[in-house]
């Protein structure tokens, strides 16, 4: 009777889970406690989102003349940013992205520097919660697959290439033979006809040492193979090789490059690259921007370090390339793509038929349009 009276006093319930806990001030269990705290940072973390990202695209309903991009028929468009950190447990990320999707209507996203460490179980989860951005998606990553001794196990590297619709029907392969996660491919066409789309991202360039990524992957590969050469000129090296290969072996009759830089691309050593492999600067090109006069990309840069890179051949099929502000897709520091690609007239064949004339929700000031995307926002922000 002592025992069952003293075990009165001393425990009590958890209201959550009604496991026995000591009797404080406390009134949940300790993982009880810590599944509260998590969703209340979760729910202030989202309310943020809501405050800053849900005004700024309502904000462009009230700009006088503001008109989105108009994706044309039998069209693909492709979007190509740096979102910082990507992945399937960035749900405001994703959330905002479904809703610059309705928005910008983009048949894909190819994306520098995401989150890392990329598995089978990371890209279905991620799948699951783009479930209604489109049909058929297709997804391709790539990251470090070099074991790095560094004490925060960050991986070097990485990108990944999320396809719909269209785009994914056009798809003929998918790959990822970089070791250092530096890029990834897909090809896309139609039989000769076949375009290869890098995605790429390129280490900033470092002298210091320790965690720093730039400086393991120079120690860890190119150090194992006592070579002289510098990480940064390994890359565009490489990746010359590599788009060479694809021409010679694969049947690749255009490239497109898009991606990160990590450098000025009017810099002699990023023009000499584009010379030797021949590639154009595709939003130079389409909008006739003259030498020194590119908008910086990352938000506190002055240089022009993302880039959309093609082929001679390829650049006559460009129907438009615009810049995307920092922010307007996801929060993010750098500038974003918008390409167009008239891909009917490419490949020389229909595309299916899930392929409509398609404006997007706000490409005027009309009150339905305002009224359905501001439901689709309540209702893509409700979900997380």
């Amino acid at each position: 009777m002592k025992l069952g009276l003293m075990s009165s006093e001393k425990y009590k319930k958890c209201k959550i889970c009604n496991k026995a806990i000591l009797n404080t001030r406390h009134s949940l269990c300790n993982k009880c406690y810590n599944k509260k705290q998590e969703r209340k940072e979760q729910n202030e973390k989202s309310e943020s989102i809501r405050n800053y990202f849900i005004p700024t695209l309502k904000s462009n309903i009230k700009n006088i003349g503001y008109v989105d991009p108009v994706k044309y028929n039998q069209n693909i468009r492709l979007l190509s940013l740096n979102p910082r950190g990507f992945g399937p447990d960035s749900n405001e990320k994703i959330a905002m992205l479904k809703l610059s999707k309705e928005r910008l209507q983009f048949d894909g996203v190819f994306f520098s520097s995401p989150d890392r460490n990329w598995n089978s179980r990371r890209i279905e989860l991620i799948k699951r919660k783009l479930n209604g951005i489109g049909r058929n998606i297709k997804i391709n990553t790539s990251d470090t697959q070099i074991e790095i001794n560094i004490k925060n196990g960050y991986l070097p590297g990485g990108t990944i290439s999320i396809v719909w619709d269209n785009l994914a029907d056009l798809v003929i392969k998918t790959w990822n033979k970089d070791k250092l996660g530096r890029w990834s491919s897909i090809l896309i066409g139609r039989e000769n006809r076949v375009i290869e789309v890098i995605t790429i991202y390129r280490l900033v360039e470092s002298t210091e040492e320790g965690i720093i990524t730039s400086h393991a992957q120079y120690n860890t590969v190119l150090g194992k193979h006592n070579t002289a050469r510098q990480y940064r000129q390994t890359f565009l090296q490489d990746l010359g090789a590599h788009m060479q290969n694809s021409i010679e072996a694969l049947n690749v009759r255009d490239i497109l490059v898009l991606g990160d830089m990590n450098q000025h691309i009017e810099d002699p050593q990023i023009v000499q690259f584009m010379n030797i492999n021949g590639l154009i600067d595709v939003h130079k090109h389409v909008n006739n921007i003259g030498n020194n006069k590119l908008d910086n990309t990352f938000k506190t840069g002055t240089k022009c370090i993302d880039v959309v890179l093609c082929t001679h051949g390829l650049v006559e099929y460009v129907a438009g390339c615009q810049m995307v502000e920092c922010d307007k897709v996801v929060i993010n520091d750098h500038r974003g793509y918008l390409v167009d690609l008239e891909i009917k007239r490419y490949c020389q064949c229909k595309l299916s038929k899930y392929d409509k004339p398609r404006h997007t929700i706000l490409n005027n000031r009309k009150k339905s349009h305002v009224e359905k995307f501001n439901e689709k926002v309540n209702e893509m922000m409700n979900i997380y």
